[in-house]
């Protein structure tokens, strides 16, 4: 319990570092984002992405797998609602990933390719600037590591 609580605190401390810096969008990323925001106004649906963090600040990957639905027509476009990290490898010996206990997160990308993710489990946030080739956002962030979201298929909803 003690090496939970010592986690919480040093991820909510590494939260609010980042989430301090202002971000600034990428112009790559428009296209994809406009893409596919005009797809969901038009058809509806979701899109479903696969989210990672292979960190370098601390021994950890992270791996989510959830769907992104039109959130508004405004700067924020698309978001992936409640998503349940799949795999976390932590390095510490005492926090070993429980599927039972999944953590959660909320991700928004907006129009020009800023990921905000809210971390529903912890309730922090972090706010990235991303590059967007194809399909994938990603960026490697200074004393962060490397942030990388890719769409993949796009479904009708009911």
């Amino acid at each position: 319990m003690r090496s939970r609580v010592i986690i919480a605190i040093a991820i909510s401390l590494a939260g609010a570092a980042v989430s301090t810096r202002s971000a600034h969008a990428d112009a790559t990323c428009t296209t994809l984002i406009s893409n596919v925001r005009n797809q969901l106004i038009a058809h509806g649906g979701a899109y479903n992405f696969d989210l990672t963090f292979h960190r370098t600040d601390i021994d950890e990957v992270e791996y989510s797998r959830g769907a992104m639905s039109l959130y508004s027509t405004g700067y924020w476009a698309v978001y992936g609602g409640a998503t349940y990290q799949l795999f976390r490898d932590r390095y510490n010996g005492n926090q070993p990933f429980s599927m039972n206990a999944a953590d959660t997160i909320t991700p928004y990308i907006s129009t020009d390719g800023q990921l905000y993710i809210w971390y529903n489990t912890w309730g922090f946030s972090t706010q990235w600037d991303l590059s967007c080739t194809g399909s994938t956002l990603t960026k490697i962030i200074p004393n962060f590591g490397v942030v990388t979201l890719t769409f993949r298929n796009w479904f009708t909803i009911g």
